[in-house]
């Protein structure tokens, strides 16, 4: 059964047995490395064993700065094998500030408490960040290279998975804890009522992974439904989005996500330079991680009209990283449903009133984001936590088993 597993350790050994893959694609599209989920488990188990020899043992932290790339899923599992805490953290932009990313680094490696950071091949410039915060760094090729030391004790479903850091969008990241109990959960929801995942879909993701949409969604998730996902990193992306429905055109891949801003950088691209591609077997345009722009989707809908991209693919939802991921999903195949409220009475007396479709001086769109999945609850509330009627402007509180633990300290 999909998502019936009590860790991801148990969900890895089940698709191990499966024929899933995972396709890494290069800048220009082509494909870099092809890895079975056998293989990964093989890699993962091996990798457990050398942190073990490391000297880390079960409940330990790691960081590691998280690449799209067999390496960091090799290191992420076997950690998960292992019993330790993997903490992906946010990969250098070549365009960035080496000092400021090393900066950055260094205060998740603090807020985080973790003493031990992995580099990853042509990873670099952490070296700096992990003595400024006391922590040591490990190569990984050093890391691979130790003779293999016992596999510690296996996770509990209520140890703690991994530390998420949340994108610290409104405030400075902090270490979300996230229980195997809690991945399960959510997991299982998603592919059984979110994206109603079949035996014959695949999966498309340039998510960096160390964001729990790209991570959970593009990486646990199809594990826990035996899934084949290829992969773009982000970089690769951002230089090329047409590169993104080329690839899920030739592959012929059925879900993918992004934020509105990725469908809009695509829709531009391939809108001047336009080429022949089919993007009808893609039946879930999942959209998150960022405010859902019915016009944007819109635009990207007019621009791929003649790829055979259907707009009923549109699959909004909403989510977390304090709940694993996600909290509501729209209704697949249905496309988007907007709601246009008036701007003055939800400004001024947080009122949603809903009226025809209006000029932005006066009104504004929502896209909505379905409902809560199951064994998920929401409600809204006022300002002293007092539960909200229908159509009101509030807090969002959410209660579920897919909830984290709290905050790393």
């Amino acid at each position: 059964m999909i998502g019936a597993f009590p860790t991801i350790p148990a969900a890895l050994d089940a698709a191990a047995a499966g024929v899933g893959e995972l396709r890494f694609h290069d800048t220009h599209g082509t494909v870099e490395q092809v890895l079975s989920y056998r293989a990964l488990r093989e890699m993962a188990l091996a990798v457990a064993c050398r942190l073990s020899a490391a000297g880390l043992g079960h409940g330990d932290r790691l960081a590691v700065a998280a690449e799209t790339r067999p390496e960091f899923l090799a290191l992420f599992y076997g950690c998960q094998y292992a019993g330790i805490i993997p903490c992906p953290l946010p990969v250098r932009s070549n365009l960035g500030n080496p000092a400021v990313y090393g900066e950055k680094i260094a205060a998740m490696l603090r807020a985080g408490n973790i003493r031990t950071m992995v580099e990853l091949p042509r990873q670099s410039g952490l070296d700096m960040a992990t003595e400024n915060a006391g922590a040591a760094l490990i190569p990984f090729d050093s890391l691979i290279q130790l003779p293999a030391g016992p596999l510690p004790i296996p996770s509990d479903p209520d140890d703690i998975a991994y530390i998420q850091f949340s994108s610290g969008s409104t405030a400075h990241p902090k270490g979300i804890v996230i229980t195997h109990r809690a991945v399960s959960a959510n997991v299982t929801a998603i592919l059984t009522h979110g994206l109603r995942l079949t035996a014959t879909d695949r999966a498309f993701s340039w998510l960096p992974f160390y964001h729990d949409m790209g991570l959970v969604g593009f990486s646990i998730a199809p594990i826990y439904g035996q899934c084949s996902v290829d992969y773009l990193t982000a970089l690769a992306f951002a230089r090329r989005p047409v590169l993104w429905l080329r690839l899920m055109a030739t592959y012929g891949s059925t879900i993918t996500y992004a934020p509105s801003f990725g469908y809009r950088l695509a829709a531009q691209r391939y809108r001047s330079e336009p080429e022949t591609i089919d993007l009808s077997r893609l039946r879930v345009a999942g959209i998150g991680g960022d405010m859902i722009r019915a016009d944007i989707l819109g635009f990207f809908t007019e621009a791929l009209r003649e790829t055979g991209f259907r707009k009923e693919a549109f699959l909004p939802s909403y989510g977390m990283a304090e709940a694993t991921l996600a909290v509501s999903f729209g209704e697949t195949g249905k496309g988007i449903e907007i709601d246009h409220v008036d701007r003055e009475a939800a400004e001024e007396a947080g009122d949603i009133r809903i009226v025809a479709e209006s000029n932005p001086q006066t009104g504004r769109s929502f896209v909505s984001c379905g409902y809560p999945l199951p064994g998920i609850d929401v409600r809204i509330e006022d300002d002293m936590e007092s539960p909200l009627p229908d159509m009101r402007i509030g807090r969002i509180r959410v209660r579920g088993a897919n909830l984290t633990r709290g905050y790393a300290d």
